[in-house]
């Protein structure tokens, strides 16, 4: 005999089991995809790498424009001192030749006049030849020299400039001017080449370090983890900082000046320290 319950209920389907029935499971909501969390961790790890690339090139940007401009001005500063340096030189060979000739110049007026002097203490005739024929500036100092009531023997010594107006206008004497001018440009062209040198040194060292400044921000986007990538950014940055700063500090023209002329009056007498600037500028005239 059948039993009515069992008749009526009817068979639920096998799938019908399995489908679901969009209502949470005992254990919570669902758990996401096991790929999904490695995947967003990639996208940060891509983005932070991105960022660090871009501020990379930015550094990488700014610190090889200014060592190009570093270079540029070095080269320029370089070919200053070299200008300079050989202007010094020759300078220095006019002085020498100035002071040979100024030499060579005063023995001859020294035996004008002491000929004179001898041929005039002997009553000969050659005295009157000598005193027409000498230049007249040294017959001009050999008159005041015996007109004098100074005892001065040499008319030639370093007292003579200040008893003898006419000393001054002996052609040794205008010589050993020029040689003097010659000697003290040669001087001024040597603090233009120091000036030139020690700016040259500044660009120089501005160079290396904002190359390191370059390889820094480079090896900053090649690197993989994120503290060594702060760490070499950070370095580039401060390279970079640095390097700029040495870098406007080697163009001061003024702070080089003061620089060479410490150097090149160090150690001279009556020259007291933080005058030398003052001493070049009265020294120096305008070299072209």
């Amino acid at each position: 005999m059948t039993d009515p319950e069992s008749s009526t209920v009817p068979a639920v389907p096998a799938s019908a089991e399995s489908a679901p029935t969009g209502l949470p499971s005992p254990g919570g909501p669902p758990s996401a995809p096991p790929s999904a969390a490695p995947a967003r961790q990639d996208d940060v790890d891509k983005r932070r790498k991105e960022k660090v690339e871009l501020a990379g090139a930015i550094v990488i940007g700014i610190a090889a424009v200014l060592t190009a401009l570093a270079t540029f001005w070095g080269s320029q500063a370089d070919g200053e001192a070299d200008r300079y340096r050989t202007m010094a030189l020759d300078l220095t060979l006019d002085a020498n030749d100035l002071y040979n000739d100024a030499n060579a110049q005063e023995a001859i007026e020294r035996d004008w006049i002491f000929s004179w002097l001898t041929e005039a203490q002997n009553g000969t005739d050659a005295a009157d030849y000598l005193e027409v024929a000498m230049p007249d500036e040294v017959w001009a100092l050999a008159d005041e020299w015996q007109s004098s009531d100074d005892d001065i023997i040499d008319p030639f010594s370093e007292d003579a400039a200040m008893f003898y107006p006419s000393y001054s206008e002996l052609w040794s004497q205008q010589l050993l001017e020029l040689g003097d001018d010659s000697y003290f440009d040669a001087r001024c062209a040597l603090f233009e080449t120091q000036v030139a040198d020690t700016q040259s040194e500044a660009f120089g060292v501005a160079v290396v370090v904002l190359a390191i400044s370059l390889v820094v921000g480079g090896v900053a986007a090649l690197l993989q983890s994120k503290p060594a990538q702060l760490v070499a950014l950070s370095a580039a940055v401060l390279a970079l900082v640095f390097g700029a700063l040495m870098l406007v500090a080697a163009a001061d023209t003024d702070e080089a000046r003061e620089v060479a002329a410490e150097e090149l009056f160090e150690g001279e007498e009556g020259i007291a320290p933080g005058e030398e600037l003052a001493v070049v500028g009265e020294l120096c005239r305008a070299l072209g």
